[in-house]
């Protein structure tokens, strides 16, 4: 997979990293789907039984 690189200032990044924290994604996530006007890609929830009790 391709990777992009590029520069930001410090407040920069605090600013990005803080936005995608707000959207509970990764920083990745959070730019590609900015850059690509694409709707968030919807999250996976899994539904686990506990091996020992049985319990969802």
């Amino acid at each position: 997979m391709p990777t992009l690189t590029f520069k930001v200032s410090p407040a920069e990044a605090r600013a990005i990293r803080g936005k995608a924290r707000a959207e509970r994604g990764t920083v990745s996530a959070f730019l590609r789907t900015r850059a690509l006007d694409a709707p968030p890609a919807p999250r996976k929830i899994i539904i686990k039984k506990h091996p020992g009790s049985g319990l969802l």
